[in-house]
Protein backbone atom coordinates (compact mmCIF):
# COMPACT_ATOMS: atom_id res chain seq x y z
CA UNK A 1 0.00 0.00 0.00
CA UNK A 2 1.44 3.35 -1.03
CA UNK A 3 1.79 5.99 1.66
CA UNK A 4 3.05 9.52 1.75
CA UNK A 5 5.71 10.55 4.21
CA UNK A 6 4.54 11.43 7.72
CA UNK A 7 4.47 15.13 8.41
CA UNK A 8 5.32 16.65 11.80
CA UNK A 9 2.75 18.83 13.53
CA UNK A 10 3.55 21.32 16.27
CA UNK A 11 0.94 21.34 19.05
CA UNK A 12 -0.11 24.33 21.16
CA UNK A 13 2.26 23.38 23.99
CA UNK A 14 5.26 23.39 21.61
CA UNK A 15 5.59 19.60 21.37
CA UNK A 16 5.83 17.90 18.01
CA UNK A 17 3.62 15.06 16.96
CA UNK A 18 4.10 13.02 13.82
CA UNK A 19 0.91 12.45 11.88
CA UNK A 20 0.33 8.94 10.61
CA UNK A 21 1.17 8.61 6.93
CA UNK A 22 -1.62 9.12 4.40
CA UNK A 23 -2.74 5.89 2.76
CA UNK A 24 -3.00 6.57 -0.96
CA UNK A 25 -4.83 3.30 -1.62
CA UNK A 26 -7.63 4.36 0.74
CA UNK A 27 -7.90 7.71 -1.02
CA UNK A 28 -8.18 5.87 -4.33
CA UNK A 29 -10.80 3.49 -2.98
CA UNK A 30 -12.81 6.42 -1.60
CA UNK A 31 -12.67 8.03 -5.04
CA UNK A 32 -13.88 4.80 -6.67
CA UNK A 33 -16.76 4.59 -4.16
CA UNK A 34 -17.81 8.20 -4.86
CA UNK A 35 -17.52 7.66 -8.62
CA UNK A 36 -19.69 4.52 -8.35
CA UNK A 37 -22.43 6.56 -6.67
CA UNK A 38 -22.23 9.29 -9.33
CA UNK A 39 -22.43 6.72 -12.14
CA UNK A 40 -25.33 5.02 -10.38
CA UNK A 41 -27.28 8.25 -10.33
CA UNK A 42 -26.33 9.04 -13.91
CA UNK A 43 -26.90 5.65 -15.57
CA UNK A 44 -28.02 2.95 -13.18
CA UNK A 45 -31.42 4.25 -12.08
CA UNK A 46 -34.36 3.28 -14.29
CA UNK A 47 -35.78 6.56 -15.47
CA UNK A 48 -37.26 8.27 -18.50
CA UNK A 49 -35.22 11.45 -17.98
CA UNK A 50 -32.98 10.60 -20.94
CA UNK A 51 -35.84 11.03 -23.43
CA UNK A 52 -36.49 7.36 -24.03
CA UNK A 53 -38.99 4.85 -22.72
CA UNK A 54 -36.26 2.22 -22.57
CA UNK A 55 -35.63 1.67 -18.84
CA UNK A 56 -31.93 1.09 -19.47
CA UNK A 57 -30.76 3.50 -22.20
CA UNK A 58 -27.15 2.83 -21.27
CA UNK A 59 -27.48 -0.92 -21.91
CA UNK A 60 -24.62 -3.02 -20.54
CA UNK A 61 -23.21 -0.08 -18.59
CA UNK A 62 -26.40 0.01 -16.49
CA UNK A 63 -25.85 -3.64 -15.61
CA UNK A 64 -22.67 -2.59 -13.80
CA UNK A 65 -23.60 0.85 -12.49
CA UNK A 66 -26.85 -0.36 -10.90
CA UNK A 67 -24.68 -1.52 -7.99
CA UNK A 68 -23.17 1.92 -7.48
CA UNK A 69 -25.37 2.49 -4.43
CA UNK A 70 -22.98 0.18 -2.60
CA UNK A 71 -20.39 2.94 -2.85
CA UNK A 72 -22.19 4.90 -0.11
CA UNK A 73 -21.52 2.45 2.76
CA UNK A 74 -18.01 1.78 1.42
CA UNK A 75 -17.25 5.51 1.34
CA UNK A 76 -18.51 6.02 4.90
CA UNK A 77 -16.68 2.94 6.17
CA UNK A 78 -13.38 4.18 4.74
CA UNK A 79 -14.03 7.75 5.90
CA UNK A 80 -14.73 6.53 9.44
CA UNK A 81 -11.44 4.65 9.47
CA UNK A 82 -9.54 7.67 8.14
CA UNK A 83 -11.15 9.98 10.72
CA UNK A 84 -10.23 7.60 13.52
CA UNK A 85 -6.72 7.32 12.11
CA UNK A 86 -6.37 11.10 12.57
CA UNK A 87 -7.25 10.65 16.25
CA UNK A 88 -4.25 8.38 16.95
CA UNK A 89 -1.92 10.06 19.42
CA UNK A 90 -4.31 12.92 20.20
CA UNK A 91 -6.40 13.67 23.23
CA UNK A 92 -10.12 14.37 22.84
CA UNK A 93 -9.95 18.21 23.01
CA UNK A 94 -7.29 18.42 20.26
CA UNK A 95 -9.17 15.92 18.07
CA UNK A 96 -12.51 17.73 18.55
CA UNK A 97 -10.91 21.11 17.83
CA UNK A 98 -9.33 19.81 14.62
CA UNK A 99 -12.67 18.35 13.43
CA UNK A 100 -14.59 21.54 14.25
CA UNK A 101 -11.92 23.68 12.58
CA UNK A 102 -12.09 21.54 9.47
CA UNK A 103 -15.87 21.06 9.15
CA UNK A 104 -17.58 24.16 10.54
CA UNK A 105 -16.22 26.74 8.04
CA UNK A 106 -17.50 24.74 5.07
CA UNK A 107 -20.79 24.02 6.85
CA UNK A 108 -21.47 27.67 7.62
CA UNK A 109 -20.37 28.77 4.16
CA UNK A 110 -22.92 26.35 2.70
CA UNK A 111 -25.67 27.48 5.06
CA UNK A 112 -25.04 31.17 4.35
CA UNK A 113 -24.73 30.67 0.59
CA UNK A 114 -27.95 28.63 0.47
CA UNK A 115 -29.79 31.19 2.61
CA UNK A 116 -28.55 34.04 0.43
CA UNK A 117 -29.58 32.27 -2.75
CA UNK A 118 -33.03 31.51 -1.35
CA UNK A 119 -33.47 35.15 -0.31
CA UNK A 120 -32.27 36.51 -3.63
CA UNK A 121 -34.24 34.13 -5.84
CA UNK A 122 -37.29 33.78 -3.62
CA UNK A 123 -37.23 30.11 -4.57
CA UNK A 124 -38.26 27.43 -2.13
CA UNK A 125 -37.03 23.93 -3.02
CA UNK A 126 -39.78 21.38 -3.75
CA UNK A 127 -38.18 18.77 -1.49
CA UNK A 128 -38.30 21.20 1.45
CA UNK A 129 -41.98 21.91 0.96
CA UNK A 130 -42.76 18.19 0.94
CA UNK A 131 -40.57 17.53 3.98
CA UNK A 132 -42.31 20.24 6.01
CA UNK A 133 -45.66 18.57 5.45
CA UNK A 134 -44.41 15.21 6.71
CA UNK A 135 -43.57 13.88 3.26
CA UNK A 136 -46.81 15.15 1.74
CA UNK A 137 -47.29 18.28 -0.35
CA UNK A 138 -47.99 21.40 1.72
CA UNK A 139 -51.80 21.59 1.22
CA UNK A 140 -54.70 22.53 3.45
CA UNK A 141 -55.13 25.13 6.17
CA UNK A 142 -51.97 24.07 8.02
CA UNK A 143 -49.96 24.41 4.81
CA UNK A 144 -51.37 27.88 4.16
CA UNK A 145 -50.40 28.98 7.67
CA UNK A 146 -46.91 27.50 7.30
CA UNK A 147 -46.35 29.23 3.97
CA UNK A 148 -47.60 32.57 5.35
CA UNK A 149 -45.37 32.27 8.42
CA UNK A 150 -42.38 31.33 6.22
CA UNK A 151 -43.08 34.30 3.91
CA UNK A 152 -43.25 36.71 6.88
CA UNK A 153 -39.91 35.43 8.19
CA UNK A 154 -38.26 35.69 4.77
CA UNK A 155 -39.69 39.17 4.23
CA UNK A 156 -38.40 40.31 7.64
CA UNK A 157 -34.97 38.87 6.89
CA UNK A 158 -34.96 40.59 3.50
CA UNK A 159 -35.88 43.94 5.05
CA UNK A 160 -33.25 43.55 7.77
CA UNK A 161 -30.54 42.57 5.31
CA UNK A 162 -31.56 45.28 2.84
CA UNK A 163 -31.17 47.99 5.46
CA UNK A 164 -27.82 46.78 6.84
CA UNK A 165 -26.05 44.96 3.98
Amino acid sequence: MTTTAPSPEVLDDGTRRVRPPRLAALDGLRFVAALAVVLYHFTGIRSTHWGTTDPTPFGPLSAVTRYGFLGVPLFFFISGFVILMTAWGRDVPHFAASRVGRLFPAYWAGVLLTGALLLVTGHEPEAHRCAVGGGQPDHGAAGVRRRARRRRVLDALGRACGSTC
